[in-house]
């Protein structure tokens, strides 16, 4: 039973929610605006993720990007890939995306990750988005 006034819907996997064959095409530098709501989508799941997980450091969230990205509804023990993965749940289910457009964003945020990491240290990412998102 869910507390009053709450509702779980299933939404599927991201798989099944995926649509199309669409490449994703954006440069390292640009965000495209087409691909927003699925990097957005990220960037929230491990803001939420990291909130509940002081202990979280970019080293960790590489790895998790890095499976994610092998494949995006692989069952990790871990609440920063569940968050991700349910915040690209609700994107997908509202937007029209292909699986290449989620991988080439997880990708996309990964090399964000790996960059800051690289610049500004173990948290250098996520201290980045925690303000942004």
């Amino acid at each position: 039973m869910t507390d009053k006034g709450t509702a779980e819907l299933a939404l599927g996997s991201i798989e099944e929610l995926c649509e199309g064959s669409a490449a994703f095409e954006s440069g390292d530098e640009d965000w495209v605006d087409e691909y927003l709501p699925l990097l957005a989508a990220v960037e929230s799941g491990i803001n939420r993720a990291q909130e509940g997980d002081p202990d979280l450091k970019d080293k960790d969230l590489i790895t998790i990007l890095e499976r994610l990205i092998m494949k995006p509804d692989i069952h990790l023990n871990s609440q920063v890939a569940v968050a991700i993965q349910d915040h690209l749940k609700l994107t997908l289910a509202t937007n029209t995306y292909s699986k290449k457009e989620v991988i080439g964003s997880l990708r996309k945020v990964l090399r964000s990750v790996r960059n800051h990491h690289a610049i500004d240290g173990p948290k250098g990412y996520l201290n980045f988005i925690k303000d942004k998102v």
